[in-house]
């Protein structure tokens, strides 16, 4: 894991969300609140007061039904700021972040 954002290394487009939403970690065991900060097909920018080391794999509720969690893994932290890197690894996984991205682009452009 680096420390800091650095130079954009995303491929995709980012859409700036500003939204609080849950965050799990892998055993499922607890739920966290996080605030979304963007979003793109491959990753997301995420707030939350619970520490996180590299590579955590944690599951993003965004919106949606709860079966809607999005796989991910840290790949970067600054300080309470943590960049997340998507799994997809299903058509569903790819149904429900292009569902999110497309809804969050329409509320943008109103």
């Amino acid at each position: 894991m680096k420390d800091g954002a650095g130079k954009e290394r995303r491929k995709s487009a980012r859409v700036r969300v500003e939204g609080d939403y849950i965050c799990y970690p892998s055993d499922m065991n607890r739920r966290y609140s996080c605030t979304l900060k963007n979003i793109s097909a491959t990753g997301a920018c995420i707030t939350t007061p619970r520490v996180l080391a590299g590579e955590d794999v944690v599951f993003l509720h965004v919106q949606g039904r709860e079966r809607d969690l999005l796989k991910s893994r840290v790949v970067w932290r600054m300080d309470a700021d943590y960049g997340l890197l998507f799994f997809l690894e299903s058509a569903s996984d790819f149904e429900a972040i292009s569902f999110i991205m497309n809804n969050y682009r329409a509320r943008g452009q109103q």
